[in-house]
């Protein structure tokens, strides 16, 4: 067990009216709904998108002379009406309709097709998004709760080195193991205020 001093200092956000709460390491940062377009500007494929209703960054800076762009937690409502339309991928997605998101055509997780979080399951999804040498891998976790879809994701972008002129070191499986695990304590403070 850590001792207090070597503990991660954690700073909690709460969300009364959609009824939820969150914790986060103090060194990540929180970004205000209406102040996503800052995101959009930290990785060529942006890690939080601009519905979220919360984002979460890794810190700048912790892999730098690599291929990792950022890291971001985010939680979004969706647009569902029922229970399978929330937690159900669209075997057809439109992907010319305005706003369309790589992550619509999710796919439910073969290894983990579902976690509880805080005594709530959730469907466990994966997707990905790429661009010009650029690509960003996504676990998203939906849930069904008072008539509302919600989508908790950790989004991971990164570079393709081989298509740097600078040749950066990879951002490799250890690099993202660590970078896992701070993101998914964000995912498993979760929490339903009721």
């Amino acid at each position: 067990m850590l001792a207090n001093a070597q503990r991660p200092q954690r700073d909690t956000f709460s969300d009364v009216e959609r009824s939820f709460e969150i914790s986060y390491p103090k060194s990540f940062r929180f970004v205000e709904p209406g102040h996503l377009d800052e995101v959009q500007r930290l990785s060529f494929i942006p890690v939080c998108q601009e519905a979220s209703v919360v984002c979460i960054t890794y810190p700048r800076g912790k892999y730098p002379g690599t291929t990792f762009e950022g890291a971001g937690f985010e939680i979004s409502l969706v647009s569902a009406k029922s229970q399978s339309m929330c937690l159900t991928p669209p075997s057809h997605p439109d992907t010319s309709a305005p706003g369309y998101s790589y992550r619509v055509a999710f796919v439910v997780s073969q290894t983990h097709a579902s976690k509880v979080i805080n005594g709530v399951t959730f469907e466990h999804g994966e997707a990905a998004g790429v661009a010009t040498g650029h690509v960003v891998s996504t676990d998203l976790y939906r849930t069904f709760h008072n008539g509302k879809c919600y989508e908790l994701s950790v989004n991971i972008a990164q570079s393709n080195f081989e298509r740097s002129p600078e040749r950066p070191r990879e951002f490799n499986a250890e690099d993202s193991k660590r970078v896992d695990k701070d993101m998914n304590s964000i995912l498993d403070s979760f929490r339903f205020l009721k």
